[in-house]
């Protein structure tokens, strides 16, 4: 199972292509620029020929499905451990997904409930989305 945020410049997906693909890409588009698409993956399903870290993970990807950078899902306790979280637990998790507007994407997550977003994110990756993203 995928979940996926996404930014795209249109809401046509019709020549998209669902399972690893994610619905917003297909296998002859897929890390294509011209896709101009952002997106933050919750995954469950290890795809080697993806280049999956595992089938527990939270990736950036960019104009496909590969991750530009990806984590084993978790997250940081007060005390700085490192929590394993397990994706398709049905226990609800909350995440954060924040863009400073100067080239820094963090993504964070926590089980519900957590009392306070984590300090330390599960991914911060320098990225400039003014080159991925359309204006409109």
């Amino acid at each position: 199972h995928v979940f996926a945020f996404v930014l795209a410049p249109s809401i046509n997906f019709s020549s998209a292509s669902g399972g690893p693909f994610l619905g917003f890409a297909n296998q002859s588009n897929n890390g294509n620029p011209n896709n101009h698409i952002f997106a933050v993956e919750f995954d469950t399903v290890e795809q080697v020929d993806l280049n999956d870290r595992d089938g527990n993970h939270v990736g950036i990807d960019v104009d496909g499905v590969i991750s530009n950078t990806s984590e084993s899902a978790a997250y940081y306790t007060e005390l700085d451990k490192k929590e394993r979280v397990l994706l398709d637990s049905q226990t609800p998790i909350q995440a954060w997904i924040e863009y400073d507007g100067m080239g820094k994407q963090n993504v964070t997550i926590a089980p519900v409930p957590h009392p306070l977003k984590p300090t330390r994110s599960l991914i911060s990756y320098s990225i400039d989305l003014s080159s991925i993203l359309l204006e409109h």
